[in-house]
């Protein structure tokens, strides 16, 4: 499982046993089993056309308004950075703001993935505050 992550041609980061206290603004959580940071929408869109779904996926924006548990995350967390959050916001009407959630499932509906994540766009570890 882990190794196919580890084939897919991406330029963005992508890394693996990965501590999640960097990437939230409370500094909590334990490791998540795949971290994944795309370069630009064009590297989004190439993850998940190699990505097989296999294991579950959580969306993360800034890192403003989740909780992380301390046992960590099963699974892949793709992380947008403010540029591609702009980008897909403004494929959303131009929304001055946009929920991680909306953008996950906006992405998968852009990339015509919906049957293959499905399952995935159902329940998240990860807790939105407020």
């Amino acid at each position: 499982m882990l190794a196919e992550l580890q084939a897919l041609d991406v330029r963005g980061k992508l890394v693996f046993d990965e501590p999640m206290m960097a990437y939230n603004t409370w500094g909590v959580g334990g490791r998540a089993q795949c971290v994944f940071q795309p370069a630009d929408m064009a590297d989004l869109q190439a993850f998940f056309k190699q990505y097989d779904g296999a294991l579950p996926f959580f969306w993360m924006g800034l890192g403003s308004n989740v909780l992380i548990p301390d046992e960590g995350l099963s699974g892949v967390v793709v992380i947008s950075h403010p540029g591609l959050q702009k980008i897909i916001a403004s494929l959303l009407d131009k929304k001055s703001f946009v929920r991680p959630k909306d953008i996950a499932r906006s992405a998968i509906s852009l990339l015509k993935l919906e049957p293959k994540f499905k399952r995935h766009l159902q329940s998240s570890a990860v807790a939105e505050v407020g």
